[in-house]
């Protein structure tokens, strides 16, 4: 499952690209901005809910946590961000994975340069900007 993932991360970070070519470089705003802007290309739905999320919810749960906004399977960070104003795209994280359960010790992280990498929870909590628990936004 991390594999299909991980797969699901880089194609929501070409499609939050995407959209940042069409809007001046400026990233969306909210991942719905992304998902929406791109309807008739849009990716798969099952793509944004991510293989963790549970059928009965619904992608935009409304939830975020300071700088940090769950969407789908997905925890996004600097969003709304000009990509030209990101000084170390490849060590910025755009997105990762919420993980429904408190067994799993690894997750796939979205970098600002498109690249993803599968992290290990405590490399991911020491990395998160201060201010996002990790915890507040997990859960299918």
């Amino acid at each position: 499952m991390m594999v299909v993932d991980g797969s699901n991360l880089r194609q929501i970070g070409v499609a939050m690209f995407n959209y940042s070519y069409d809007h001046d470089g400026m990233l969306p705003a909210h991942p719905r901005d992304a998902v929406e802007y791109l309807d008739e290309i849009a990716l798969d739905e099952q793509v944004w809910l991510g293989v963790y999320h549970e059928e009965d919810l619904p992608a935009d749960r409304g939830d975020f946590d300071g700088p940090a906004t769950r969407f789908g399977g997905y925890v996004f960070l600097n969003l709304g961000l000009d990509l030209d104003d990101i000084e170390k795209p490849g060590v910025v994280i755009l997105a990762y994975t919420a993980m429904p359960t408190s067994h799993q010790v690894q997750r796939n992280v979205l970098f600002a340069d498109g690249h993803t990498e599968r992290w290990e929870e405590d490399v991911l909590r020491a990395s998160l900007p201060e201010g996002v628990d990790v915890d507040a936004l997990d859960g299918p």
